[in-house]
C-alpha cells in the first residue's frame, strides 16, 4: 500500500520500479513514473520482497531487475542507471558490487 496524498493506493510489486527514501522519508515509483509514500522503512520492505528480483542497492535504494537501465563500473563501486530516470547518481558499494554483479547476471 502506498499513500498519494490523503488517499491509500494498492500498487503490485510487479508494477514497482524501485523504492527510495528522501529526507526520512520512503517513496516508491512505478514504471509509469507515478511516485507515492510508503510508510515502512527499506529495511521492512527489504524483507518482504522477493530477492531474485529486488536489489538493495544501497542504503536509499532498492530497485526492480527490470528499473535497472544499465551499470558500469565507478572506482570499485557501480554506478547504476534507472528507469525512471531519477536526478541523483546511484551507486552500489564497493563491498556489495561482488553481490550485485551475481544477481544481476543470475
Amino acid at each position: 500500500m502506498a499513500r498519494k496524498g490523503t488517499e491509500f493506493v494498492a500498487i503490485n510489486t510487479k508494477e514497482v520500479a524501485y523504492f527510495f527514501t528522501d529526507h526520512k522519508i520512503v517513496f516508491v515509483r512505478d514504471f509509469s513514473g507515478r511516485q507515492m509514500i510508503v510508510d515502512k522503512n527499506l529495511a521492512e520492505l527489504e524483507s518482504e520482497l522477493d530477492p531474485t528480483v529486488f536489489f538493495r542497492i544501497n542504503r536509499k535504494f532498492i530497485a526492480h531487475r527490470k528499473a535497472i537501465d544499465r551499470f558500469k563500473p565507478d572506482n570499485g563501486k557501480i554506478q547504476v542507471f534507472l528507469n525512471p530516470e531519477i536526478k541523483e547518481a546511484v551507486h552500489v558499494s564497493k563491498e556489495m558490487a561482488p553481490e550485485f554483479k551475481k544477481w544481476i547476471g543470475s
